[in-house]
């Protein structure tokens, strides 16, 4: 017995002196860890999965990859890492056929912030881009932990809970397959900090940047913006130069997106914008929530990839329904309110064909990181949100370790 009570009083001596250290990490430690962690998943998918060939990331195919492309292609379709990568060889070529990669569709054109980033880092070297690929998806997630940790402080917040944003299982596909989901995060973050903090010129810079890396990231920015200066403008803004100057910010993304949307129009004949192929959306909850019942009888049969994507689907709704709970209460920006409701109407609306197969919850990646916002600003615990990433990120993580 005596043993016992020493063997708990020890345990709860470390859980103490652990969750001190944990309190005491600085945002740039979180940053760290979260580099670290997700460099683990790359340096396992690199040599496991890729045969220590970074180009296998980008997962082309031959039906839309040529050999003189200079990649690994498989047969079949191919994933969408493969346009991206195009882009980022030239991303001034917008043809919708060069470097040996055919473009699926002009929408592709419209998501530039990514391969552009890339074609920085590869210093414009074609050989340099599958790498740099990967790279910017790796700062990108030391930005994306960074920001969160400085905004869970800001909060009131340990900034360790930034990992709770850095760690979302979605960036598991998007890491491993070279996409833009990293991008428009940390994007986005920066932009809603440099908000916050009345960095207005900045912000709009990095909300531009976002609307140019995804469309649902121009949504997140869209919602958060209205809300932000329409407030403003209710609560004594009154000043002609302090209104111009909201609006200006308010504008410049939507400016930026526009603008590119036109240069792509000039090139290829049509505004990307409106090329999408497909039934993409429908009633909410008509598609997801048949695919959710799926998952379940799959799971309940001992599918693998049904019970992941159970597993996903559990955390996000238990994250989305906390965050509706404490919606009202919560200090979170009215701007950052906004967006979660236009991106669960987003994501409820979402078609099959993101539910099929494995699914693809890299699509409620904008949701996910404003569910998180409301809570991190809404004083409940976020032990239970915290458990359930702990168990399905390593998950998932596990299953891309081995599978292109």
């Amino acid at each position: 017995m005596e043993v016992s009570v020493s063997d708990a009083a020890r345990l709860r001596v470390s859980s103490a002196c652990t969750a001190r250290m944990a309190r005491g990490l600085s945002p740039w430690a979180v940053a760290l860890i979260a580099l670290a962690l997700w460099g683990v998943f790359v340096a396992a998918r690199w040599w496991l999965a890729a045969d220590g060939e970074i180009a296998r990331f980008v997962v082309a195919g031959s039906l839309l990859t040529a050999p003189e492309a200079g990649l690994p292609v498989l047969p079949g379709p191919g994933y969408d890492g493969q346009f991206l990568y195009r882009l980022a060889v030239d991303p001034t070529d917008l043809r919708l056929q060069a470097h040996g990669v055919t473009l699926d569709s002009s929408l592709r054109l419209q998501r530039i912030t990514y391969p552009a980033l890339a074609y920085l880092v590869a210093f414009g070297q074609p050989g340099w881009v599958p790498a740099a690929l990967v790279v910017v998806n790796l700062l990108g997630l030391g930005l994306v932990a960074l920001t969160a940790a400085l905004l869970a402080r800001d909060a009131g917040r340990a900034p360790v809970w930034g990992l709770l944003v850095a760690g979302f299982f979605g960036f598991v596909v998007t890491l491993g397959r070279d996409l833009t989901e990293i991008t428009t995060a940390a994007t986005l973050l920066s932009g809603v900090l440099l908000w916050q903090r009345g960095r207005l010129a900045w912000a709009a810079v990095a909300f531009s940047a976002a609307a140019l890396s995804r469309e649902s990231g121009l949504l997140f920015v869209g919602a958060f913006l209205a809300a932000e200066v329409l407030l403003a403008l209710g609560s004594g803004a009154r000043q002609p130069r302090a209104v111009l100057r909201l609006l200006a910010v308010g504008a410049a993304p939507l400016l930026a997106f526009l603008s590119w949307q036109l240069v792509c129009w000039r090139v290829v004949g049509e505004v990307p914008l409106l090329a999408s192929r497909g039934r993409n959306l429908v009633l909410p909850g008509q598609d997801l929530l048949p695919a959710a019942a799926g998952w379940v009888r799959g799971a309940a049969a001992g599918d693998r990839a049904d019970l992941v994507n159970l597993g996903q689907f559990v955390c996000l709704a238990t994250v989305v329904l906390m965050a509706a709970w404490a919606l009202r209460s919560s200090a979170a920006p009215l701007g950052v309110k906004a967006a979660w409701c236009a991106t669960l109407l987003l994501v409820a609306s979402l078609s099959s064909s993101v539910w099929r197969g494995p699914a693809d919850f890299r699509t409620a990646t904008e949701l996910y990181l404003a569910s998180v916002l409301v809570l991190l600003a809404g004083g409940r615990s976020l032990r239970l949100p915290a458990l359930l990433l702990l168990v399905t990120t390593p998950l998932t993580a596990l299953l891309r370790v081995v599978d292109l």
